[in-house]
């Protein structure tokens, strides 16, 4: 039932946005593409991040805003995480999100094709997730009970770059997670005393490098 508010609320967000411009050209298409994401964590400790493999897939609509300034509103499913290696021991975690972009964008003609540029905040919501320690076998991840260790929200900037050929758009972007995913749990483990961290002073955000394709439907001008 959680899952099934959460689609429904995205999507009447973006619906709703699409009839505030109702007398505006609108086009709606279809998005896919490659996530590298990893965690930006202030923990203490010689661990690495390495970036972790995913996808995100959706609808977009392009409402014209006035020349040659769009806005793009969405609605994705995405994977996002990391991998983290420290002290020999690897630890992977990764997370299905369903995410709202809204970004603005700007084109410029270049003979046949158009460049442009966007940028514009998100919010996003995991739906589950799981993780696993030296490639032992997965367990999920609580996003629900006072002692979770991960919070569902998620919140951020995207910016980026693209090329948009006939009805085609081929771009590439960085997400920037504001939201802490960490959550203090109300029993502490052995692992932050190990590292003498205090559990308050953790922070954990998405960074996502994205490369996607667009088709967006409709009549191109």
């Amino acid at each position: 039932m959680r899952i099934t508010q959460k689609v429904l609320l995205a999507v009447s967000f973006i619906f709703a946005i699409s009839f505030s411009f109702a007398q505006a050209q609108i086009k709606i298409g279809a998005k896919a593409g490659l996530n590298l994401s990893t965690y930006m964590e202030s923990q203490n400790g010689s661990g690495n991040q390495i970036l972790l493999t995913g996808y995100n897939v959706g609808l977009i609509s392009e409402i014209t805003l006035k020349n040659n300034l769009f806005l793009q509103p969405g609605i994705l499913f995405s994977t996002k995480g990391s991998n983290f290696n420290i002290a020999d021991v690897s630890d992977q975690y990764i997370t299905r999100n369903i995410e709202i972009p809204v970004n603005v964008l700007y084109k410029y003609n270049v003979q046949s094709v158009k460049l442009f540029g966007f940028a514009g905040p998100y919010i996003g919501l995991v739906v589950d997730g799981k993780g696993r320690t030296d490639n032992t076998t997965y367990y999920p991840i609580d996003f629900s009970s006072e002692n979770r260790s991960m919070n569902s929200l998620d919140y951020g900037l995207n910016f980026g770059l693209g090329v948009e050929v006939s009805h085609f758009q081929i771009s590439a972007q960085f997400g920037l997670g504001l939201a802490n995913l960490y959550h203090t749990p109300a029993t502490y483990t052995s692992y932050y005393n190990t590292y003498n961290i205090h559990p308050d002073d953790v922070i954990k955000q998405n960074r996502v490098i994205g490369i996607s394709v667009g088709y967006l439907f409709g009549t191109n001008k």
